[in-house]
């Protein structure tokens, strides 16, 4: 009866799991969702075919901007003159004015707010005197952080007649990552919800549909073309509560949505599957004692050891967890605080993880004295 039971319970496990996959993909070129840290896939589809990325492209663009910045290339506060070439491009703008004179820091708002095609051209121009040149500098970076399976054209993501920028899934994640880790303050732009600039009279509202959907949504970036359909890479802080022992950071990827409202719609549902069925469990800390053991020729015969690091996991609720201790045979003193004398391994979803156990205090040998004392009182 009891196999019985737990038949039941996995096939059921089994077709929730694909009805939902099925409605998820539905509509979509692929999709993604990741936990930040430990890149654990939460749930993928088509995630290593090249497409075309339409303005996810301006998370590589923001990256070459800030890389310039750090180098020493540019500063943050120049003031970049607008060429003909840049106030010409079309479709989601700045409403930029040839010769008009605007401050860099404002021209990337404009571009991770308000996905802006001809700021990404002015920057580019002002970086490496020409958006050609500007692309190598993309394509190179791409090469620099792993990115194998991306190709840029331009700097903003528009259509070419040549084609149009690609890249697979799985390389937007990489570089969104790498965008966040290394320029945490991305996501103070990026959860603005919406770009005012009184001087230029200019006012739009974040392109990312999220901001005002789900709390603690904080980035990242839309994308349309024809070709590459709604595209958005959006990410999410999730804190500390009863259930999480430990903050965590989830990234999804929806590319070529047939709508905005499909966009929309599929990203909400991909972050919810996200944090309602996964978090982030303390396993053990630090100031934990997980065996009290004999340490002989010590002062103290019995010692507590402890482990060497904290340890959370990454894990879908309600999975499995199993503890196995070693501990070393005949330990004896003197030990030094820090010394391993066993290991904690945890178990769950078929994977392993090792803890070192360590005595978190010097253990002196005893002296001759007080061992002659134990052995007349043992005997």
């Amino acid at each position: 009866m009891k196999r019985i039971i737990i038949l039941v319970l996995v096939i059921s496990l089994l077709f929730g799991n694909v009805a939902f996959s099925k409605d998820l993909e539905d509509g979509l070129k692929g999709i993604l969702l990741k936990d930040f840290e430990t890149e654990e896939i939460l749930y993928s589809s088509n995630i290593n075919t090249e497409m075309s990325i339409a303005s996810i492209t301006k998370l590589m663009t923001y990256l070459v901007i800030m890389d310039s910045i750090m180098e020493g290339k540019v500063k943050i506060d120049d003031t970049v003159t607008i060429s003909k070439n840049a106030a010409s491009e079309w479709g989601s703008s700045f409403n930029l004015k040839s010769l008009e004179k605007v401050k860099l820091n404002t021209l990337i708002k404009s571009i991770m707010i308000a996905s802006a095609n001809d700021s990404c051209v002015a920057v580019a121009e002002h970086i490496s005197e020409s958006e050609e040149k500007f692309v190598s500098l993309m394509n190179k970076k791409a090469k620099e952080i792993g990115l194998n399976n991306t190709k840029y054209i331009n700097s903003n993501g528009l259509p070419e007649k040549n084609g149009q920028n690609t890249m697979t899934i799985n390389d937007v994640f990489k570089l969104a990552k790498h965008v966040i880790k290394k320029y945490p303050s991305t996501l103070n732009i990026t959860k603005i919800k919406e770009l005012k600039v009184d001087n230029r009279n200019f006012s739009k509202e974040n392109t990312n549909p999220l901001l005002k959907e789900i709390s603690g949504v904080d980035g990242l970036k839309t994308g349309y073309t024809n070709d590459a359909g709604y595209c958005l890479v959006s990410t999410i802080n999730i804190k500390k509560s009863n259930i999480n022992d430990k903050p965590f950071r989830l990234i999804g990827i929806v590319m070529g949505a047939k709508s905005k409202d499909v966009r929309k719609n599929k990203s909400m549902e991909l972050l919810n599957y996200g944090m309602k069925n996964f978090q982030m469990k303390k396993i053990v800390e630090k100031k934990d004692i997980i065996k009290t053991v004999e340490v002989f020729d010590s002062i103290e015969k019995y010692v507590d050891i402890y482990p060497k690091d904290d340890l959370c996991l990454f894990i879908k609720k309600g999975t499995e967890i199993k503890k196995e201790i070693f501990i070393k045979k005949d330990i004896k003193a003197p030990l030094k605080k820090g010394d391993k004398v066993g290991r904690l391994t945890i178990f769950y979803n078929n994977k392993a993880k090792v803890v070192d156990l360590i005595v978190n205090k010097d253990i002196e040998k005893v002296n001759f004295l007080i061992r002659f004392i134990r052995y007349i009182q043992n005997k």
